[in-house]
């Protein structure tokens, strides 16, 4: 009898709901990460149904316009495909306004400044707890006038030989290239950085073991100081040697590592952006069951972002 009522309960919670894609409202989707010092590019398009698994329709016919410092309007020159290319180079200080209009929708705008650089000094490494890992030290000259927001990665290069091989009858042979270069991006693990004179950590956005290979941060914890960050930095030349189709040795890591500190200064928006789709990102791979995430926008009245970073890069010297 109990059986029976909960299959009427669970029955009686249905409720079919038709859902018209073609209903949907369509939005003017803007993408324009901007980088100091590059060309100011524009994606638009159209948004679609959730289920639509289709490719945003592109938008060829839209007056967009970029207002420099409140005076200079720059015009777009081309929509092929979707993307309007702006005259002038984007630099650091600027305020940037972006105005679109496309025919059947409501004007769209937004609004960036495009941060100061900051440089980095002392950047040094030492070795690490593993054969491919370094222990990265850098000071961080924060400006205590205004929030910051940050991203870094750790860039590697090492040199590389080919190794001798043997072949059945006991000769030794070379390969014909005898020298190159590996190159990548160190990953950075989320517990092992820490601020010089304090025990506070960084309020970084990275909460996992696994490591990360953008780390995003604010400067809650150090603002206004000068002060010396260290992290740890692994799989740099992340294996000794490569194996050939035989299963042998191919080539060998020679030099110690050039590695340069990539470092950007986000305004909030991008900062926003940016951690809202890496988050977006790993929702979908790991845990596709749990709570949605909505990645950041700054348009007003459509969707999408238009927000500015500006990078620096510093050799770090490595001690021997």
């Amino acid at each position: 009898m109990k059986k029976t009522i909960i299959a009427l309960l669970a029955a009686a919670c249905e409720k079919v709901i038709d859902i018209d894609p073609s209903q949907s409202e369509r939005k003017v989707v803007v993408g324009a990460a901007i980088e100091a010092g590059d060309s100011i590019e524009v994606d638009l398009s159209y948004s679609r149904f959730f289920l639509d698994d289709r490719p945003c329709p592109a938008i060829d016919n839209a007056t967009v316009r970029l207002t420099v410092d409140g005076t200079g309007t720059l015009a777009a020159t081309s929509g092929a495909n979707g993307r309007y290319r702006l005259g002038g180079t984007a630099q650091a200080g600027q305020t940037l306004r972006l105005d679109v209009s496309v025919p059947g929708h409501e004007s769209v705008s937004a609004i960036t400044r495009v941060p100061q650089a900051v440089l980095p000094t002392a950047a040094r490494a030492s070795a690490g707890s593993e054969p491919t890992s370094r222990t990265i030290r850098f000071r961080l000259p924060d400006n205590a006038s205004e929030e910051n927001y940050y991203s870094l990665r750790i860039h590697y290069e090492v040199d590389t030989v080919f190794l001798p091989r043997q072949d059945l009858q006991g000769r030794i042979s070379y390969d014909t290239l005898a020298r190159g270069t590996h190159e990548g991006y160190a990953t950075i693990k989320c517990n092992d950085y820490q601020i010089a004179g304090g025990d506070a950590g960084l309020d970084a956005i990275a909460s996992n073991d696994e490591g990360v290979q953008t780390l995003y941060f604010t400067d809650h914890n150090i603002n206004g100081r000068n002060c010396e960050l260290t992290l740890s930095a692994y799989g740099i030349g992340t294996a000794h040697f490569t194996l050939g189709e035989d299963g042998e040795p191919i080539y060998a890591y020679t030099s110690r590592p050039r590695l340069t500190l990539e470092l950007a200064s986000l305004c909030r928006d991008r900062y926003l952006y940016e951690v809202s789709s890496a988050a977006y990102a790993a929702n979908i791979l790991l845990n596709m069951l749990g709570e949605p995430v909505q990645i950041h926008t700054n348009i007003e009245g459509g969707i999408g972002i238009f927000a500015a970073r500006t990078q620096t890069q510093t050799p770090i010297y490595v001690a021997e």
